[in-house]
């Protein structure tokens, strides 16, 4: 059986409040209350995430980070002009992308 891989991010420096912080308005503009039920599932799993990043570390499907990366370009897009802290977050990020798959037996 295959398994994806699971990124691990840790809060430090602040990071995973920031994290939590963007996830947060991306799912509440991306994904307004009243969409579709896929809509609504990945506004959970954005608020659901923000949830544990805000808390402490958060381990993320890798099915799920093109969604976290839309949150953090988004963001520092059109709510914070900070490109060095966006590529700090998306450099997180994609060096877990590109991870071979796992397999378990």
């Amino acid at each position: 059986m295959m398994r994806r891989p699971r990124l691990t991010f840790e809060n430090s420096d602040g990071r995973g409040e920031q994290l939590a912080e963007l996830m947060r308005r991306y799912a509440h503009t991306a994904y307004p209350p009243g969409g579709s039920e896929c809509a609504a599932t990945s506004r959970e799993t954005l608020l659901d995430y923000a949830a544990k990043a805000a808390d402490g570390s958060l381990a993320i499907s890798s099915r799920q980070l093109p969604m976290i990366k839309a949150a953090i370009k988004w963001y520092y897009a059109e709510i914070v002009d900070d490109t060095m802290q966006r590529d700090r977050l998306l450099n997180a990020f994609q060096k877990h992308a590109n991870m071979p798959k796992s397999k378990e037996m």
